[in-house]
């Protein structure tokens, strides 16, 4: 006979096989009917609030996210520089008057170097314009540091500045070389040039003077 126990063991058995086939008969005809089960809906509604994943593999929630906003402009732009003039331009309103600018422009005011190289050519109005605006800081530098307002004269300084070649020596000393242009007569001067506390120093080494046909 069979004892209380193997009885007991046999109901729940039949109970767990009835409970098993109801509920896979339930989640067969909800899959058909495109419905899903009240207790099977919590879990997926809780995984469909779980935390996002961003793509860097950090969880990141939707408030979270609402609240993420753009980088900001970066406080410090890249300054514009140009290296032979040894003049930056930061700001785009102002310049910064650097040793190497120094130096051209103390050559400039003693020298007095002319731009004509040979038979003298008139350049329009538009050429000198459009020779401004491609050297702009530079332009505006020269308004202001000699205080000249026609554009024929800026010209004039920004082609100066551009014509003298700069090469760091030894010692802090600079080389330097330009040719001063008088149209048919044509000087070429090479020399040192430093500044020692706020005071610059020239030397000219090299003095050629050369005539050509106009």
């Amino acid at each position: 006979m069979d004892s209380p126990k193997s009885r007991l063991l046999v109901k729940f058995m039949r109970k767990i096989s009835i409970s098993l086939i109801l509920f896979i008969i339930t989640v067969i005809f909800a899959g058909c009917q495109g419905q899903v089960p009240s207790h099977l809906s919590s879990l997926l509604s809780d995984e469909a609030e779980a935390p996002a994943v961003a793509s860097n593999g950090i969880g990141m929630g939707e408030e979270e996210s609402s609240r993420v906003k753009p980088l900001d402009p970066d406080p410090n732009p890249p300054v514009n520089y140009y290296p032979e003039i040894g003049l930056s331009d930061a700001t785009g309103a102002g310049v910064v008057l650097t040793d190497k600018l120094k130096m051209k422009l103390y050559l400039i005011d003693k020298y007095k170097p002319g731009s004509c190289l040979g038979q003298p050519s008139e350049m329009s109005a538009e050429e000198i314009a459009g020779y401004l605006r491609q050297n702009y800081p530079l332009a505006q530098f020269a308004r202001q540091h000699y205080g000249i307002s026609s554009d024929l004269e800026v010209y004039s300084k920004v082609k100066q500045i551009m014509a003298i070649s700069l090469q760091r020596g030894s010692g802090g000393k600079y080389l330097y070389r330009f040719i001063d242009g008088q149209c048919c007569d044509l000087i070429t001067l090479e020399g040192e040039i430093e500044i020692i506390n706020a005071n610059i120093f020239e030397t000219l080494l090299k003095h050629n003077s050369k005539k050509i046909s106009c």
